[in-house]
């Protein structure tokens, strides 16, 4: 088959993609934001114009998808249309594939990137605020854009590399797994950062960092990061609730008895 898709188009492509929801309305939702992000690739692919409209008007139709999962599918799309001008796949395949990737898609880049990618950004984010003030607003920003760029261009090259095999390239990711994972770790996360907040801003009553001796202090934080992931993953497992009170209750007797120590 030959290649009419060359980098330079492909990245046009990706930019376009940027855009993908300005456009967006209730009667097509994503439907034009795509075919304009997929217009430079059909540009290139049907020279012929009245091919081209007909490619375009294929591609109006209604589409929705999480906008960062877009990017594997305009990649297969770009690929099937290829097929399509070779003679070798028929429109109808394009239609039925996206129409079976839709919803899966959205679903895993629901799950991934706005339930656990994006929490995540944003706790390192309110973690490096206490430490760099204003500028963790920048660390949050660059966590999570450079994440989720990246992951939009490579998906498009690796989606137009493997055509609708694309699917089997995304279910290999395992995105819904990391999803579960990410979150436990966010559980620990949010425990640590909890303890700095309360150290380092104390509600009235509670103290500061220069009340808690640094011993106890690292004590706390370690032992929370540990035992929140760890606490979800045996309550996933089906462990009762009277091992999970033990579980609990150790570290908290253990932290006492290095307080009283300290002190």
């Amino acid at each position: 088959m030959v290649i009419m898709v060359d980098r330079k188009t492909l990245i046009k492509v990706f930019f376009n993609s940027l855009f993908l929801q300005s456009s967006w309305s209730y009667e097509r939702l994503q439907g034009l934001g795509f075919v304009a992000a997929l217009a430079p690739a059909l540009k290139k692919i049907y020279r012929n114009r009245d091919k081209r409209r007909i490619a375009l008007r294929r591609h109006v139709e209604t589409f929705n998808v999480h906008p960062y999962m877009a990017s594997p599918v305009l990649g297969a799309v770009i690929r099937m249309e290829e097929e399509v001008q070779e003679g070798i796949r028929s429109p109808d395949d394009i239609i039925m594939f996206k129409k079976a990737v839709s919803g899966p898609f959205g679903a895993i880049g629901d799950r991934f990137f706005w339930g656990a990618a994006r929490p995540l950004a944003s706790i390192v984010g309110v973690g490096s605020i206490m430490v760099l003030g204003i500028y963790g607003v920048l660390v949050f920003l660059f966590i999570y854009n450079a994440f989720h760029l990246w992951m939009r261009w490579t998906c498009l090259w690796r989606g137009y590399s493997y055509g609708e095999d694309t699917i089997e390239h995304i279910g290999g990711l395992e995105l819904p797994t990391w999803s579960g994972r990410i979150r436990y770790l966010m559980g620990g996360m949010l425990a640590v950062l909890a303890v700095g907040i309360t150290a380092y801003m104390p509600l009235p009553g509670l103290g500061g960092i220069g009340d808690i001796p640094l011993l106890l202090f690292c004590v706390m934080t370690v032992s929370l990061a540990v035992a929140i992931p760890l606490l979800s993953i045996l309550m996933r497992k089906g462990y009762s609730i009277q091992t999970l009170i033990y579980l609990i209750a150790g570290p908290i007797m253990l932290i006492s008895f290095i307080s009283g120590i300290v002190e």
